[in-house]
């Protein structure tokens, strides 16, 4: 099941890896491969950190060097800190920082921009206040399981883009494994959101 998951990976065929890496875990939830390759996939390609962080803490603590796994950390770091844990981000990057060298196949150029956003967030913790924050989810007509971004409301419309599949012919943007970004515009009646 390893194998084909790598090489659905590979493929970008992400859902039929998580498919295989299910199996695995179901024989053996133990499988430092499994968790590891779920962990990536759900971190590195779906940005879905909060789902991530137990298949990658399992495999960090499955495997003999935790210091030199550079892609574990790293994903742990980065699941850490976009939800806002800035404390163990710092941490995981902290691990990762000795081996982020140019000629590592993997290289962060941004590390040190990662880890000054973390010590702003936690330097300025008051600027944004979560109990001034409103985010939600505005429902299945907008929200998916594929990214969407940069939602911007003007008058009765939300104007955002997204990765999604439009057409049965849509490529898969060999760059990052998502679809090409797109724009869209949802109307507004009475709080419910239309279908773009």
């Amino acid at each position: 099941m390893i194998r084909k998951a790598e090489v659905a990976t590979d493929r970008m065929e992400y859902t039929k890896a998580l498919a295989y890496y299910d199996q695995a875990l179901e024989k053996d939830n133990n499988n430092y491969h499994a968790n590891t390759g779920k962990g990536i996939i759900l971190s590195e390609f779906m940005e879905r950190y909060d789902m991530a962080l137990p298949y990658l803490e399992k495999a960090l603590s499955l495997s003999p060097k935790k210091d030199t796994l550079v892609k574990i950390n790293y994903n742990l770091g980065k699941g850490y800190h976009y939800l806002e844990n800035y404390n163990k981000a710092l941490y995981y990057y902290s691990r990762v920082s000795p081996h982020n060298e140019v000629d590592n196949s993997d290289y962060d150029p941004y590390l040190n921009k990662r880890i000054s956003d973390c010590n702003y967030a936690m330097a300025h913790s008051t600027v944004a206040p979560k109990g001034e924050q409103n985010i939600i989810n505005v429902g299945n007509s907008i929200n998916s399981e594929l990214p969407e971004y940069a939602a911007v409301p003007a008058g009765d419309n939300l104007y955002f883009t997204s990765k999604k599949k439009d057409d049965e012919k849509e490529n898969i943007n060999a760059w990052d494994g998502k679809y090409f970004e797109s724009m869209y515009v949802s109307k507004v009646n009475n709080d419910i959101f239309t279908t773009p």
